[in-house]
């Protein structure tokens, strides 16, 4: 079984509190958090081979959580935070079940300064019945929909070896995927280009034209502002002109510990010297005077 946060939160705890579920729930939704495929189950044969495996969604969870402890169908704390997942998939989605929820109290707002709507609740009463709209507003900027999710941007990538110019082409790369996963992929294609099995940090990676090392692969194509079709290089480390850079950046470091251990040196000698010089003056003095 692999689990979603959304899903491992709701299986493994001990109680369920009034607010402490619906808060690291809302807090989940509104970074992106899925109701679909929360938990993955695979299936291992006798030998540990792995066989079908299939995704289960926020449903299941519920009704797995309930077959593990059945008296939750008797407890309100429980039974509310189940009412407001099923709400927001009922809505399409925390995004439309915010924006559902901001029009329910425009209009129960709306209905209320009418003498349509009434409540017992004095706090509501007050809200729904004042005039002033700032103040109105103020309060629902608390209730504000997350920002609506970003498309999701495929791109073909080829990675060229420098020496002689050989291309390899990866397709349908996510712009937020590291790009490490495409290193790590075209290891094996460099291994055959040096006939030596090489691991993917004794190989630098770099954008034509700017030969500025891609670090350790943990951006991503968006970050690197990638356009679908474009090239990145590859060449062995050994030998670049990125090896060739730090070996000088090393080089000028250990100057820069050797002249300052110099200049500490120095310092520690010319202190010495003027010791010697002070006390010779004193023993001139004390001859002097006898």
């Amino acid at each position: 079984y692999r689990y979603s946060p959304l899903a491992y939160a709701i299986l493994y705890a001990t109680r369920f509190r009034r607010r402490q579920h619906r808060a690291v729930a809302i807090a989940l939704l509104r970074a992106g958090a899925s109701l679909d495929a929360v938990a993955t189950i695979s299936v291992y044969d006798a030998q540990w081979n792995q066989g079908a495996s299939r995704s289960e969604s926020i449903e299941w969870v519920l009704g797995e959580k309930e077959r593990r402890d059945p008296s939750l169908v008797n407890n309100a704390h429980y039974l509310a935070f189940k009412a407001f997942l099923l709400s927001v998939r009922t809505a399409g989605g925390h995004r439309s079940f915010v924006i559902e929820q901001r029009r329910t109290c425009a209009l129960v707002r709306h209905l209320a300064l009418r003498d349509r709507a009434t409540t017992h609740d004095g706090a509501l009463k007050f809200l729904a019945r004042t005039g002033e709209r700032g103040l109105f507003r103020r309060v629902l900027s608390y209730l504000s929909p997350p920002p609506p999710p970003q498309p999701t941007t495929y791109l073909n990538l080829r990675v060229m070896w420098k020496e002689n110019g050989e291309e390899t082409f990866f397709k349908l790369i996510r712009s937020t995927t590291p790009l490490m996963r495409m290193f790590r992929a075209y290891a094996p294609k460099a291994s055959g280009y040096l006939e030596e099995e090489v691991h993917v940090t004794q190989l630098v990676f770099y954008l034509p034209g700017s030969e500025e090392r891609i670090e350790e692969g943990w951006q991503t194509g968006d970050d690197l502002g990638l356009e679908d079709g474009d090239t990145i290089m590859c060449e062995p480390y050994a030998g670049s002109l990125v090896c060739i850079r730090d070996q000088i950046v090393v080089v000028k470091q250990k100057i820069a510990l050797v002249e300052a251990d110099q200049r500490y040196l120095s310092a520690e000698n010319a202190e010495e010297a003027v010791a010697r010089a002070a006390a010779a003056e004193a023993a001139r003095r004390v001859a002097t005077r006898e």
